[in-house]
């Protein structure tokens, strides 16, 4: 994952720009239940 930083630097400030200032309170719900899920997931496994 460290290379996708450093090559693509331009898209990274794009993604974070629109997640801070574009993206709607349903996106933030459905990646909430997503890291919830995964979250759970891993803690099953432990």
């Amino acid at each position: 994952m460290k290379w996708f930083l450093f090559l693509a630097p331009r898209q990274i400030d794009a993604i974070g720009k629109w997640w801070l200032n574009k993206a709607q309170d349903i996106t933030y719900r459905f990646w909430g239940i997503i890291i919830l899920i995964l979250g759970i997931t891993l803690f099953s496994w432990l």
